[in-house]
């Protein structure tokens, strides 16, 4: 059995907070009972021994609950809530290191001093995954070398926290700044702040060019609700925005999609200011119909380590060396000349959870980085006849100007496909019939027409219509893993355990890797919580979760707990 260093900040949090369990009734002068770990914790958050002790209690607390208040704390240390209250600046002062958050248990009105019944508090999640990861000092509340998109990304959040209020006025002021500071390295940020525009318009352009990003409209009320805290300053900017007196209006940077404001209080980028911040990559998201997911960046695909079959992993390898740069581009040029469309399409199917979508995610990764276009081809069902057959076309006519535009050809994913390239219904004579009969014949002729990398994944394909399944130039079947992959997926995705161990898991658990995935996902979970290693008996445990009425498998899995355990 592999053995493990223990954390030593949460060993000290441990020590401190059974120092208060073996204690009546704690009291604040004893503390020097615990120096030599308070120490150690007041050392790593750069505060003084009496806030190290209460900020241990808060991080044990916040394991166990999402907001801790007073009476959490008092109840907890065994003393009153007038005890806890005299000690109230060491909390602000925790917050003020922003190694605790500060909210409120409801919305109040706006620099109202904090009332004792609604203070709760809680640690930040990158405080808190920090410390168990052992790091040797606090992560920054800023991150260096932000793209573009990760500086909008960070700014959303830090907007969420505000209309929260988790962060107040002063901090977010102070923190926008900041993150628009340190990315300096970003034309996006010397172009906006070269406009010399003042604070409010500023953080406005912003929150216009966040949301552009996701594929939403701005919408000024909810900004300035969340910003502003005078309703007169709200209403004397949006005065200007009905007006077309505000600043970023003037530049031309920001404009209303009606000339009716009044009904319609949303903002977009004018075209001029997509061009001038996000060059060619604005038509990534200049499609209203769009969701925020339609396109995936390469850089927001989390590498990931998959494992097949020895035949899928030949087949997939021969694919990713297809889809290299280098190789693409020559065998596009001789399909070119030889008069041939330039179109991979590509059927991925198979049992849920054998990684059809991983595999296209990770191919996109693995071919020079290429953006992925999702499409829900199931949503373009609308119940409205003939809105499905346009936005089918504007689907395909979208991914047309996207390959045009880029010289690393982006993947068309279409992903869980079973409903639309299921068999046509002959002699159908409903609305419904019809509708779903002129969308697969539009599809077909898209596909006949197609250019470009298509992926589709499905799980049955013995629906599948004759006629899309010639549509398709490659056709790859995932099966579940045998016995010898389950093993390596295991090993990987819960390592350390005995061969044996994983003899039991891989040979006696028919598994897919997404079934494996989500156990080790949960072991992972109460190690973090328990602080101890799970043994074979209680990964079994996790495993019968997965199988959830499916009572015959279950009983398989109990049988091998009771006949090898």
């Amino acid at each position: 059995m592999k053995t493990t260093e223990v954390n030593h900040l949460l060993e000290c949090i441990e020590k401190i907070c059974d120092s208060v369990h073996h204690s009546t009734k704690f009291n604040f002068e004893k503390l020097n009972t615990t120096t030599t770990y308070t120490k150690d914790i007041s050392k790593f958050l750069h505060c003084t021994d009496r806030q190290a002790f209460l900020f241990s209690i808060l991080f044990s607390l916040s394991l166990q609950r999402v907001e801790i208040d007073i009476e959490d704390i008092a109840s907890y240390l065994k003393c009153s809530i007038l005890t806890i209250f005299k000690h109230i600046a060491d909390f602000d002062e925790l917050v003020r290191l922003k190694v605790l958050r500060k909210s409120k248990t409801e919305r109040r009105r706006r620099r109202c001093p904090d009332r004792l019944d609604s203070l709760k508090f809680y640690v930040p999640v990158y405080i808190i995954q920090s410390i168990s990861n052992g790091d040797e000092k606090l992560p920054a509340r800023q991150k260096a070398n932000l793209t573009i998109y990760e500086l909008l990304d960070a700014y959303g959040n830090l907007l969420q926290e505000k209309s929260n209020e988790l962060v107040s006025q002063e901090e977010f002021d102070e923190e926008s700044i900041t993150l628009l500071h340190e990315s300096q390295h970003l034309p996006f940020v010397k172009l906006i702040q070269g406009f010399k525009l003042n604070r409010t318009d500023l953080l406005l352009l912003l929150y216009v060019c966040a949301e552009f990003t996701d594929f939403d409209d701005a919408n000024l009320i909810t900004f300035l609700k969340v910003y502003c805290s005078d309703n007169t300053e709200q209403m004397s900017i949006r005065k200007e925005f009905i007006r077309g007196e505000n600043r970023l209006q003037q530049l031309n940077l920001v404009t209303t999609p009606s000339d009716n404001f009044q009904s319609d209080r949303t903002l977009i980028l004018t075209e001029y200011s997509k061009e001038l911040f996000f060059g060619e990559e604005k038509d990534l998201f200049n499609v209203q119909e769009q969701k925020k997911s339609d396109i995936i960046l390469s850089s927001e695909i989390i590498p990931q380590k998959l494992f097949f079959n020895k035949k899928e992993e030949a087949q997939l390898a021969f694919l990713t060396d297809l889809l290299q740069p280098d190789n693409y581009k020559s065998v596009c040029s001789r399909l070119q000349d030889m008069g041939m469309r330039k179109a991979f399409p590509i059927l991925l199917y198979g049992e849920p959870g054998t990684g059809k979508t991983e595999s296209c995610l990770q191919l996109a990764r693995q071919t020079g980085g290429r953006s992925i276009y999702k499409v829900d081809i199931s949503e373009t069902k609308s119940k409205w006849f003939g809105d499905s057959e346009k936005l089918i076309k504007g689907i395909f006519d979208h991914y047309g100007k996207l390959v045009s535009k880029y010289d690393l050809t982006p993947i068309m994913l279409l992903n869980e496909c079973d409903g639309v390239l299921g068999k046509r219904q002959v002699g159908g004579q409903s609305s419904i019939s019809k509708t779903e009969n002129a969308i697969q014949n539009l599809l077909l002729e898209s596909l006949e027409q197609f250019s470009g990398i298509l992926i589709a994944t499905t799980n049955a394909t013995q629906n599948l219509d004759k006629a899309f399944e010639r549509r398709f130039l490659y056709k790859l079947e995932l099966k579940k893993p045998n016995s010898q992959t389950r093993s390596l997926i295991w090993r990987d995705k819960i390592p350390g355990l005995m061969d044996t161990d994983y003899q039991i898991l891989s040979e006696y658990l028919e598994l897919s890797g997404g079934q494996i995935d989500n156990i080790s996902r949960k072991y992972i979970l109460k190690k973090i919580l328990t602080g101890v290693n799970l043994n074979l008996s209680q990964i079994m445990d996790l495993c019968n979760e997965e199988f959830l009425d499916k009572q015959s498998e279950r009983r398989r899995i109990g049988f091998w707990i009771g006949g090898l355990i």
